[in-house]
This record gives C-alpha cells, structure tokens and sequence, in this order.
C-alpha cells in the first residue's frame, strides 16, 4: 500500500525555491502564450506578418513559422488555446508531483538541472522537429496551415510517462531478488502504454482539424529526450557527453527536415 502521509511529509522537506521556480515556469508560460495570441488577435502583429511568419504554412514553411506556430492558436477557435493551457497546467503538476516528490522520496534522484535542460530542450528545439514532421504529414493530408501547443503539451506527457518509467525501473530493482521475472514485467508494461498512447493519439486521424502526427511525433521526441538528456547529465566523459548530445541534435535535426522527404 502506498503511504499517502509520507510523500505529503517529504513535499514539506522541499525547498521553497522549488515550488516557486514551477510556478514562475508556468505563469511565465501561462502568460506568454495569452498575451501572444492577444496580440494576434488584436492585431498588435500584423495579420500578413502573421500569416507568413508565425503561421506554419505548410507549403510555404520557414524558420520563423516553424517554431512559432506551436505558440499561436486557431485565431477561428476560442477553445484551442484555453484547453491546450488546462492541459498544460495538469502535466506541469503532475510532472513536479513525479519528478519532486514521489521520486526522490523513492530514493529515485534526477540528474541536477535535469528538469532546465529538458525544457530547454522542449521549448527551443522541440518546435522545428515537430514542426518538420507535420509539414511532412499536412502535405500528405492536405492541410494548409498549422498552429497550436499541443505538440509540446505531448512532449511533456512523454515526459511524465519517462518519470513513471523510471519510478517502475527503481522499483523493479529493488524486488528483482524476490521475482526474478519483474524486468520482462517492465518491459512488456513500457511497450504496452507506449502502444495504447500511440493508438490512441491515431484515433484522432478521422478530425482534420487535429495535427495527429505532431501529437505522435511530440510524444515520441518527449519520451526520448529525457533519456538523452540524462546520459548526457551524468556522464564523467566528456566524449560520451558530446556523442550523446550530437545524438540529440541529429534526432531533432532529422525530424526537422523530414519535410523534404517526397510524400
């Protein structure tokens, strides 16, 4: 049974400092994208600017498009942009609730400045992979344009899936004595809810309006780069640390000119 009382106890022993940088991180968040959208919106950025340079037109992508687009919403659609914010919100608790509490009380630590790179990771090199892979796939499905946060609010629920992996992984470890088979246990687990998060997001393939293979291709480049990530955190050699993160670098690259593929 878990003991409830204990991870509310240890969340008490949690820096202060903590807790205020997560939500610093999420109001900032919370208010870059409102007022990014209010600006559009209003009009404060010029609808041609719009259209060309933060708009992702899938026939006629650039740099600034593809990594602005995840920042701007349907301006047709009030909804977009209030649900990909709840959503948002939701990880972001239960990501600190994972990676704070429930981990460390296991004795499960994160590399230091784990959560920093990840979302630095998440936010400045995350857009053009996604971005690459849904010009890819809106050319296949005839879509013009595409906007929306939802790709990175799928990166980060790959993330959250990595923290309850990693979870399962220590606890694995710790039982593995007394059950032999607990491994095999965890790796058919890991492949099964990869398969049914994967199944379901393709469920959405008969909405239009819902960018799929963005949402899969988050998922996928979320539950990834973590654990490149933390190689490269924990790693006492520098080759290893520069292999792994030219790794990195050459998924998100490759993802990101995966438009030019011929569909």
């Amino acid at each position: 049974m878990v003991n409830l009382s204990s991870y509310l106890e240890y969340a008490q022993t949690i820096p202060a400092r903590t807790y205020w940088s997560f939500l610093v991180f999420t109001l900032a968040i919370y208010l870059a994208l409102v007022a990014f959208q209010a600006a559009i919106l209003t009009l404060v950025i010029p609808q041609e600017f719009t259209l060309q340079y933060l708009y992702l037109n899938v026939n006629n992508p650039n740099l600034s498009s593809m990594f602005f687009n995840h920042f701007m919403h349907n301006p047709l659609s009030a909804s977009h942009l209030a649900e990909n914010i709840q959503v948002f919100i939701l990880l972001v608790v239960l990501i600190f609730v994972a990676g704070f509490i429930v981990l460390p009380k296991s004795e499960c630590f994160l590399p230091t400045h784990f959560f920093a790179a990840i979302f630095f990771v998440y936010l400045l090199g995350l857009p053009f992979a996604i971005s690459g892979i849904s010009i890819w796939a809106g050319r296949i499905f005839e879509k013009t344009h595409v906007s929306g946060f939802s790709g990175i609010i799928f990166a980060m629920l790959g993330l959250f899936f990595f923290l309850l992996f990693l979870m399962f992984y220590r606890g694995i470890l710790r039982s593995r004595p007394r059950n032999p088979l607990s491994p095999y246990l965890l790796l058919f687990s890991v492949f099964f809810v990869i398969a049914v998060t994967i199944a379901g997001i393709m469920l959405d393939l008969e909405d239009p309006g819902i960018g799929v293979f963005a949402h899969l291709g988050g998922f996928l480049l979320g539950l990834l780069s973590p654990a490149i990530v933390g190689i490269v955190l924990v790693s006492k050699s520098m080759k290893e640390k520069a292999g792994f993160t030219l790794l990195l670098v050459a998924v998100l690259a490759g993802c990101a000119g995966s438009w030019m593929l011929p569909v």
